[in-house]
């Protein structure tokens, strides 16, 4: 008779031993194997997830205790009511979003028993709806590409993020592809619009993310405007600028009394002379021209005539009787002149 004893016995030496026995005369063997079972308490934390099944509305709740011998018993339940039970070191129950009120919080409880030892364990997972955020309004060029983003947060389990169209089709699911593409990075959905149309792209477009514990949609409008000619709406405004700095600029020349313009074109006359006069000049150009006035006329050449701060002030013109031997005919001829001359500034 063979005898093996194994002694400390850990966990890792459970498993099958086999005997073997060989007849010396006739070659013949023959095993017999015996299983050796060690009970021992799980060596790892009990562990606790939720998962969207892809299917609307509903989503698995995942209860595990690794490593033990025998396995645990475990239980699902939520406010006090059991969901679901077994023997088995993983338990996984299946139930609807509409069973559930406001943030419920599913718990997982785990026993192992071994002769009068027993380890309990417990784990929970909270689960959350899908909350959304995007731009309610986005603009495109048209022919241009245009990108719609849409992010989903405190969701639990992860949801699943779908973007629809509801233009001419209602609620009719966009997919990737030349005209539409789809990038998904974490938790944040892009979809980009290749070469946009008003006919085509211009409404609703819909962000959808489900997660079996809600369903949220958020509306974003995509408004397509054709391009404007910039170009040409710049040199209109500087073409009207430019007209209206002209009229100021004329206006200024033509109005006001502290230019001195000589020769100015905007006034009647080619010779005419702008003359400013300021009020305490004026009293003293009246004293001027009441002496020239009161000095007699003589032959002798005219003396220079007033000035001040080395600018004339006023032309003062002197009508005298003609000499004695001066022509008829010069006299008649300075007279029609001087008749026009009345006509043209009566009219």
């Amino acid at each position: 008779m063979l005898n093996f004893s194994l002694t400390n016995v850990a966990p890792n030496y459970q498993g099958n031993y086999t005997c073997t026995v060989v007849n010396p005369l006739s070659k013949k063997t023959r095993d017999y194997t015996i299983p050796l079972l060690v009970y021992h308490p799980p060596a790892y934390a009990m562990g606790c997830s939720v998962n969207y099944t892809g299917v609307p509305s509903q989503f698995s709740l995942t209860c595990y205790w690794l490593g033990g011998y025998p396995a645990p018993q475990l239980q699902w339940e939520n406010d006090g009511k059991i969901l679901s039970n077994g023997t088995l070191d993983t338990l996984l129950v299946t139930l609807n979003s509409s069973e559930y009120t406001d943030k419920p919080k599913p718990t997982c409880k785990g026993q192992h028993t071994i002769t009068n030892e027993i380890k309990v364990d417990t784990c929970n997972v909270h689960l959350g709806y899908p909350n959304l955020q995007s731009h309610a309004l986005r603009t495109c060029i048209k022919g241009e590409n245009v990108t719609l983003s849409c992010s989903v947060f405190g969701a639990n389990p992860p949801a699943v993020i779908t973007w629809l169209r509801n233009v001419s089709n209602p609620n009719v699911e966009v997919r990737s592809g030349a005209k539409y593409q789809i990038v998904q990075i974490g938790n944040d959905s892009f979809l980009t619009i290749v070469n946009c149309s008003k006919e085509e792209d211009e409404g609703n477009y819909i962000c959808k993310s489900e997660n079996g514990v809600a369903t949220k949609e958020i509306y974003i409008w995509l408004d397509v405007t054709t391009p404007h000619n910039i170009v040409g709406l710049v040199s209109a405004i500087m073409i009207l600028f430019l007209v209206v700095v002209a009229l100021i600029t004329g206006t200024v020349l033509y109005c006001d009394p502290q230019i001195y313009i000589k020769a100015n074109p905007f006034r009647k006359g080619e010779s005419e002379v702008l003359v400013l006069v300021e009020s305490e000049e004026e009293e003293e150009m009246q004293q001027v021209g009441d002496s020239v006035v009161n000095t007699p006329y003589t032959d002798a050449e005219p003396s220079t005539p007033a000035v001040a701060n080395g600018n004339i002030y006023k032309h003062e013109v002197l009508f005298h009787s003609p000499p004695d031997n001066i022509s008829s005919d010069l006299l008649s001829e300075v007279s029609e002149e001087t008749e026009g001359e009345h006509l043209e500034e009566d009219f």
